[in-house]
Formats: C-alpha cells, structure tokens, sequence
C-alpha cells in the first residue's frame, strides 16, 4: 500500500531527524498546495502521536488517515489557494461532504482499517459540537482523528492563500492556548504546543538588531 509505505517513511525521518522534518513542512513550499498540506498534517501527527506514546503500527495508520483525510478535496483545495473571492454555495457544500466522500474512495480502494476510515470521517469534527458532518462532542470523537484536526488546523493557518498571508506560528500557538478545550481537545492542545514549541523549526523571527532569522 503507498500510503502506508508513505506513512513509513515520515516514521523514518522524524526517527532520523525531527527538528530537521518540522523545518522542511515550514519552509517548504514547492509541491501543490494540497500536496504541502497533507504532509504537514502528517508530520505533526506523528509528533505528538510519539508523545501520547502510541506504537509504531498505531502511528502508521494515523498517519494513513492524516495523508488521506482530504482525498476528496485535493483539486478544490489548489482552486481554493488562488481564489480570492468568497466560497460559493457550491464549494461550501463540496467541503461539508468531503470526509464522507474520502471515506467511500478509499473504501473503493479496498481500504477496510476501521479506524483509518474512522480518522478520514471525523477530522473535521470540534470536541463542542460544531464540526462536520455529524457535530460529535468529545468522547463521540475517536482520539486520533482529534490529532488529525489539530494538526490540519495548525497547518492550515501557517500556509498562506491568495487572500491572506500565512499566520505566524507562535499566534497559532497562543489561539490554541486561549481556546483550549473549546474546539479542540484540551490535552492536545497544551501537549502540541509543548512538543512543536513556540517558534518551531523553520519560523521566521525578527532579532533584536532588525535582521530576520530562521529558528533551527
């Protein structure tokens, strides 16, 4: 399976690594947009994944679920990138059926993980009720898809569009503290912050001297 084998290798280099992964998902940015931000996704999953001290099987299908979570959105989510004006009807609605949409693609595909489909269902669902599709609360929510939406958030706010420039990281962070257990797992939120920091690696900083650097 090439996800999993992709799964593996992100497994891989953050053995190898991490602080040198997180730099990369920051920085770069030449893949398409879609392609940038499902490896970002995954790569922080398997972060704080570690941290929760999940196996390495575990892992591997969160991370399954992360780099799938939006297959039914990839060629809207490039359109959306550029566009500037504000979502149509149309493309509101593409995006509150794509998690039940990405689960009977990979269905298809031959994809039987209970809780890999699981993930992709619920990766858009908020611990107080007003996520999509189903608005499940807290414990309806399975653990690893509340990774899988920290992690797309964060990412998500960090990568810029047309209309808006990429958020800094350090105020991502300071949302997350602020809203902890509001929208997302309060656990999770402390222990993302914890593990990726305030200035990750590959955040631009401005010195005390005026010169811009890049936290390593």
């Amino acid at each position: 399976n090439q996800v999993m084998h992709l799964a593996e290798k992100i497994q891989q280099l953050c053995d190898t690594d991490t602080d040198a992964v997180l730099g990369a998902v920051h920085l770069r940015q030449e893949a398409s947009y879609a392609i940038n931000r499902t490896i970002q996704t995954a790569v922080f999953c398997e972060i704080v994944a570690r941290k929760l001290k999940r196996s390495e099987e575990q892992r591997a299908v969160l991370l399954a679920g992360a780099l799938t979570s939006n297959i039914a959105f990839w060629e809207l989510q490039n359109k959306l990138y550029r566009q500037k004006e504000s979502l149509t009807d149309v493309q509101q609605e593409k995006i509150r059926l794509h998690s039940s949409a990405g689960v009977k693609i990979l269905s298809g595909a031959g994809v039987t993980h209970a809780l890999w489909l699981k993930i992709v269902m619920q990766h858009h669902e908020k611990v107080d009720g007003s996520g999509y599709p189903a608005g499940l609360q807290r414990q309806e929510i399975a653990p690893a898809a509340k990774v899988v939406a920290l992690s797309d958030r964060y990412g998500a706010a960090i990568s810029p569009r047309a209309y808006r420039r990429a958020r800094v990281s350090k105020d991502m962070m300071r949302d997350f503290l602020v809203n902890k257990g509001k929208e997302y797992d309060a656990t999770l939120c402390v222990l993302f912050i914890k593990e990726l920091g305030i200035y990750p690696p590959g955040s631009f900083v401005r010195l005390k001297n005026g010169e811009t650097a890049v936290v390593t």
